[in-house]
């Protein structure tokens, strides 16, 4: 693969991510079993450009839902209130991000 116009080397890309997860994993490890309401939760949901966000799920069987990602189950599962009221958690889906309508 080219980029930049010169070939990347895979091996040294990632690399150059683990070695940027380095310092954030372990901390994360060390709590995974206490992940709700903790500072964990915080920070990973701080992370996260989804929740908050009108989305579109393109799901299987060509269904798609319009509404707004709310939040995050806790076996990571996307939470998102449907524009007709109805809550639910989705683990398999295309997310699509939608332009909000004052923009």
């Amino acid at each position: 693969m080219h980029l930049l116009g010169a070939p990347v080397d895979r091996a040294r890309l990632l690399g150059a991510v683990l070695t940027a997860l380095d310092g954030l994993l372990p901390p994360w490890l060390a709590r995974a079993g206490e992940v709700i309401g903790t500072e964990l939760e915080v920070d990973y949901l701080g992370r996260l450009t989804t929740v908050g966000r009108r989305v579109r799920l393109e799901l299987p069987g060509d269904r798609r839902i319009v509404g707004t990602a709310t939040g995050v189950e806790p076996d990571g599962s996307l939470r998102v209130t449907a524009d007709d009221g109805q809550v639910g958690s989705y683990a398999a889906a295309d997310v699509v991000h939608l332009r909000s309508e004052s923009g």
